[in-house]
């Protein structure tokens, strides 16, 4: 089992599409179109980078998420009411982007590129409608065009 828990941030993803750039001299970049609430209620979206820093894999796989792991994934601390919970706390409950907890590709990765366990590398998910990108990184920032 797949187990996800939820960046708390205060918007979701929302997007048919990612957008992902890598250099290996500066961070790795995915840019996705999200939704705070003020735009949910607008119906209108924006973009957001998210700038990953000390990568160590960048995946891209062009498969829905969800579909792919029907039954085989589970996301923490969801409830019922996604919206209202979002207008109460400012933080999105299931903003498509994700920690996985006990991740089987960072336990298999983490000899190669961390055996010391010094970088502190993270597991992360972002899912779009029709693909998803996983990155092993330290850390990551978002910012708005």
């Amino acid at each position: 089992m797949i187990r996800l828990v939820p960046e708390k941030l205060d918007f979701v993803i929302s997007t048919t599409h990612l957008r992902a750039a890598y250099d290996e001299t500066a961070d790795a970049v995915i840019n996705v179109d999200v939704q705070t609430i003020a735009d949910y209620d607008a119906q209108r979206y924006r973009e957001v980078d998210i700038h990953f820093e000390c990568v160590a894999e960048i995946r891209c796989i062009t498969l829905n998420f969800f579909e792919v792991n029907h039954e085989g994934y589970s996301v923490l601390g969801l409830g019922d009411q996604p919206v209202q919970t979002w207008r109460q706390t400012g933080v999105h409950p299931n903003p498509c982007f994700y920690q996985v907890m006990d991740s089987v590709l960072l336990s298999a990765r983490k000899a190669l590129y961390d055996p010391s366990g010094s970088l502190g590398l993270k597991h992360y998910l972002l899912v779009g409608y029709d693909s998803h990108v996983e990155v092993l990184a330290k850390v990551y920032r978002c910012s708005f065009r």
